[in-house]
């Protein structure tokens, strides 16, 4: 998981969400699209919880608080999230598949949150608060054991580490990690993030903390 920054919704959006009538059921296909457009934009074509790739045709808009509690057309609620193996066992369903309507405190939209993120070199994650880390677990199922999320991040992580240290010959200093964790944070402004980019960032910072004042 990564922090998501919330921009405007689309005017199309705007427009319906104004009508008296409007309802998320009810909205017509254009107006969909350029909904699903937006949020894909803002989450770097990312799941906005297990970080797999997604697309127009393979995405699902969550709502983060259920839409029994709120109402359903409130944008800075609105997330892109995969489909987390839909039409599976319980015990393989991830992300807003397995969380359906139970509330969950971790948001991506708070950055206090991301920061309490963290990775193991095996690819699960968890979050230093423990009622965050039960939700990861229990409520969206991203270290499922079966499950393909931390294989694809172990590899993700092993494939940058082999990388980097072609790069730099395992001789890591901290000026070009941090632009090179700089660059990864801002990816989304030039183009999709690599998929479970969050590994990658974490792997980044963990690196830099742990630099002496000579690396």
């Amino acid at each position: 998981m990564i922090h998501i920054t919330k921009n405007t919704e689309p005017m199309t959006y705007r427009r319906y969400c104004s009508n008296h009538d409007a309802a998320f059921d009810n909205m017509d296909s254009p107006v969909k699209l350029s909904l699903k457009k937006r949020l894909l934009e803002e989450q770097g074509s990312l799941c906005a919880y297990c970080m797999s790739r997604i697309n127009l045709s393979n995405m699902k808009v969550e709502h983060y608080v259920p839409r029994s509690e709120i109402n359903d057309l409130v944008y800075s609620n609105l997330l892109a999230v995969c489909k987390g193996n839909e039409g599976k066992g319980p015990l393989e369903q991830t992300c807003d598949t397995q969380k359906g309507n139970q509330l969950l405190t971790l948001n991506p939209q708070n950055p206090l949150h991301m920061q309490t993120i963290k990775y193991s070199r095996n690819g699960t994650i968890s979050s230093e608060n423990l009622a965050w880390n039960s939700e990861i677990n229990n409520i969206l199922n991203l270290n499922f054991k079966k499950g393909h999320l931390i294989n694809e991040r172990r590899r993700t992580l092993d494939a940058f580490k082999e990388v980097l240290s072609k790069q730099y010959k395992h001789d890591f200093k901290k000026v070009p990690l941090s632009k090179m964790l700089n660059d990864y944070i801002n990816k989304k402004n030039t183009g999709p993030y690599p998929p479970y980019v969050g590994i990658i960032i974490w792997y980044l910072q963990d690196r830099i903390s742990r630099c002496n004042n000579q690396c």
